[in-house]
């Protein structure tokens, strides 16, 4: 905690406890109470992540075939499109908005609950024969 109190949080932190899916982690704080004390800040500082948001990133690429990251094939030179891939990029955003409400709305994590749930949003998942 000596270090959150020698120096302003505005300036940015280096995160002393890297992760395979953060190593590099900088934490900036854009906007802070004076009041907050050491403690809180350094929790704050703890909690800031975008983990789930790569995991979001990372699940969209995996389900989705069409958002897959281009791999490139041996046969041909530097060519890095593929059959599967969408000729079309307003399809790519209709897909991306159909699997977002999925996401949000239709698809429970481990602790049975939606992301719409988990805010208070929803009391429960939306089933897709609803949809029908």
């Amino acid at each position: 905690m000596t270090v959150l109190s020698q120096r302003p949080l505005e300036m940015g932190f280096h995160y002393p406890f890297p992760r395979k899916s953060e190593p590099n982690k900088q934490v900036k704080i854009l906007t802070d109470r004076p009041s907050r004390s050491p403690r809180s800040s350094a929790r704050m500082l703890r909690l800031a992540t975008l983990r789930s948001v790569d995991s979001y990133f990372h699940k969209f690429r995996s389900n989705v075939r069409f958002a897959s990251r281009p791999a490139i094939s041996s046969g041909s030179v530097g060519q890095t499109w593929k059959r599967q891939y969408l000729y079309k990029p307003d399809t790519m955003v209709k897909l991306a908005e159909i699997y977002r409400f999925y996401h949000n709305w239709c698809d429970p994590g481990e602790d049975k609950k939606t992301p719409a749930m988990r805010l208070g949003l929803a009391r429960g998942k939306i089933y897709e024969r609803d949809f029908l």
